[in-house]
């Protein structure tokens, strides 16, 4: 068995072509976004999911300047002025919808369980919201089947 050095040297394949987030990310920072942005997710969810006193303190979480469409929209601004990876965009977008279908709707109803099929309109609404953004965004084939199955799963 050969080491891995050995492997590297023969082949002329240095460590760093072997790394996958090194071939889309040469600066390394694929992987620093992707983990701010799942902990960046991860609040978003349990910020929504939060007891709403009203379904309008609700919906304000959804389409206020720190929801998940104005975060969305952010996005999509910086992704366009700084490089990304093709398919960044609609990824992240994919990744907020997903982010909203996994919202416990029974806790954000607690005060108002009244308001809990209104607050799963609104909830949709975002995510259809989401998805139509997705279809200005620029192709990209190696993710558009993941996007297209976010889209579906979150519509549910």
């Amino acid at each position: 068995m050969r080491s891995q050095t050995a492997f590297i040297s023969t082949h002329g394949n240095s460590r760093s072509a072997l790394n996958a987030l090194k071939r889309f990310s040469p600066s390394g920072q694929l992987l620093h976004r992707t983990r701010e942005m799942s902990a960046a997710l991860a609040g978003l969810r349990e910020r929504i999911e939060r007891p709403a006193a009203t379904l309008d303190a609700f919906r304000w979480r959804l389409e206020g300047p720190f929801g998940p469409l104005a975060i969305a929209e952010k996005l999509i601004e910086e992704r366009r002025e700084n490089r990304s990876v093709e398919g960044e965009e609609a990824f992240m977008l994919a990744e907020i919808a997903l982010t909203l279908a996994g919202v416990d709707l029974n806790k954000a109803s607690r005060f108002v369980p009244d308001q809990l099929r209104a607050m799963r309109r609104a909830l949709r609404a975002a995510v259809r919201d989401l998805d139509s953004r997705c279809t200005t965004l620029p192709d990209a084939p190696g993710l558009d089947a993941y996007v297209r199955e976010a889209f579906a799963r979150a519509a549910r």
